[in-house]
């Protein structure tokens, strides 16, 4: 069973990035939206926007204007509240 992370929408969720072959190579912060079904939903917080209804609507006008899709999707495991938390658990290899 994957782990679940207390964080709710507008918080910042510390993330592992990977490469292609899954190597870890860096740690970032980004906008966590919602965990489902083991997979964190986020996305880079939107310069000048400071509360989440504010935020979600500059998305919302974006993906009207351009169809675009600034969410990404990472797997639970590889996600933590904390820049520490993201930091030790790549430094361990996990």
């Amino acid at each position: 069973m994957s782990k679940k992370i207390e964080l709710n929408a507008g918080d910042t969720v510390w993330v592992i990035e990977r490469d292609e072959e899954l190597v870890p190579g860096g740690v970032i912060g980004l906008l966590f939206l919602a965990e489902v079904a083991g997979y964190v939903i986020a996305s880079a917080f939107p310069y000048g926007y400071e509360l989440l209804e504010d935020q979600l609507e500059y998305f919302a006008e974006k993906t009207r204007q351009a169809f675009e899709d600034e969410l990404k999707v990472y797997p639970s495991a590889d996600c933590f509240a904390s820049h520490e938390e993201a930091a030790a658990a790549m430094e361990a290899g996990t």
